[in-house]
């Protein structure tokens, strides 16, 4: 599986330690509506309003991408990202995230030949875009 790995700054506490090794996969079809069902049970029929939704929603969603290559049964919490993440590896990982769509959008495009995996959805779903109208 396609996979774009980097290293944080600052680092998450796992066991034994502190992870500075991460890696993000492409998100799938599971993985996304895992992601929108934990933020469904989170905010419930009222989604919060500004920054911390923002922020909210895109830490459910690295719940299902990211991962440590020293321990790749580590799954992160929403609750567990919001308390030790800092804000410069945050932007490590939306940067790795930027990366990653680059290359898998890179690979669809070599694979397909066309380019219509490029434009499906299930290209833009796995890498985090939307197809604009």
């Amino acid at each position: 599986m396609m996979k774009h790995e980097f290293k944080l700054q600052w680092g998450l506490p796992l066991t034994g330690g502190v992870a500075h090794e991460m890696a993000l996969r492409p998100l799938t079809i599971g993985g996304e509506l895992a992601a929108m069902a934990l933020l469904d049970e989170r905010w419930g029929d009222e989604p919060p309003e500004g920054a911390r939704a923002a922020v909210e929603e895109t830490l459910a969603f690295w719940t299902r991408q990211l991962y440590c290559p020293a321990d790749p049964a580590w799954l992160a919490a929403l609750d567990y990202l919001l308390e030790h993440l800092t804000g410069d590896d945050h932007r490590l990982i939306l940067a790795a995230q930027d990366d990653l769509r680059t290359k898998f959008t890179a690979a669809s495009a070599n694979h397909a030949g066309s380019g219509a995996a490029a434009a499906s959805p299930t290209t833009a779903a796995a890498t985090g875009t939307t197809a604009k109208p």
